[in-house]
């Protein structure tokens, strides 16, 4: 029934956790694959020392990012839905079978559930997944899927183009998958029930200090599919939508002290503002 693809680079000390929510699963119908994204450190001989009642394969590859390291994983999947778990993220016991009830019910094309939300051991909050079905929303509006809490059939990432491998998507390569699955018109389906575990560190690609140039990149990537394919009531949002990026870019960057770069794109800001204001006085 599930594919389990588990990418990881590095991440010796989270591994384990991860490994034991897979050992823990209720539903058995599933195999793991390993994806090992050029790892120096003792990852890979954990894994190996592991006892599995599932089929379990491990690849290699050299470091070439998550999203080069899922596709790796989805190309050599045997069944047909692909559920995505991050080396530092948990499930819960029964996620997989809540999962499998959901797919003999309804033939959804991607399914997402809640998670809790660690930091430093302790439970900070929790993640709700959801609303948005299309493509709109998910764009203008937000990411609200994260990998580790969900599912997709295989036929249909591989239909919309697998992860994006580009350096420029490092660490929002998921969020463009889940745009370009809305594009091809897959059926979401949401679960209000926490299933997992998501776990806050300073090496979470959000952390990373480049993570909103990444948005920035993604945006710009979608931006002349908007202005082709949807009526001008979105021409209008999407000038909103890349400012408020190319603003979160330019804070990111003062942050960092990147004063040439932030001028830079806070002369975006005035381009895209300039759009707007024009676009307005011609409506």
């Amino acid at each position: 029934m599930f594919t389990v693809v588990i990418p990881f680079y590095n991440s010796s000390s989270t591994i384990r956790n991860s490994i034991k929510s897979i050992q823990n699963q209720t539903f058995k119908q599933f195999e793991v694959i390993f994806i090992d994204d050029g790892s120096i450190d003792e990852s890979l001989s954990i894994i190996e020392r592991e006892n599995f009642d599932v089929p379990v394969t491990i690849l290699k590859q050299d470091n070439k990012g998550q999203g080069a390291a899922r596709n790796f994983g989805i190309k050599n999947a045997a069944y047909s839905y692909i559920s995505f778990l991050d080396a530092d993220d948990i499930w819960y016991p029964e996620r997989l079978s809540v999962l499998n009830d959901l797919i003999l019910c309804h033939d959804y094309d991607v399914i997402c559930h809640d998670e809790d939300i660690y930091e430093n051991g302790k439970k900070i909050s929790t993640q709700k997944c959801g609303p948005h079905e299309t493509f709109q929303d998910l764009f203008f509006l937000r990411n609200c899927l994260s990998p580790s809490a969900t599912i997709v059939k295989k036929d249909l990432i591989i239909a919309a183009g697998m992860f994006d491998e580009s350096e420029n998507l490092r660490g929002v390569e998921d969020y463009d998958l889940w745009l370009r699955l809305a594009l091809i018109n897959a059926k979401f389906k949401y679960c209000n029930t926490i299933l997992g575990q998501y776990t806050l560190h300073d090496n979470n690609e959000i952390k990373k200090s480049d993570f909103y140039l990444k948005s920035v990149f993604l945006h710009k990537k979608f931006e002349k599919i908007i202005q082709r394919d949807f009526k001008n009531e979105y021409q209008l949002k999407l000038i909103r939508r890349l400012i408020k990026v190319y603003f979160n870019a330019v804070r990111s960057l003062l942050k960092q002290k990147r004063f040439i770069k932030s001028i830079i794109y806070t002369y975006y800001i005035f381009e895209q503002t300039s759009k707007y204001l024009f676009k307005l006085i011609v409506r």
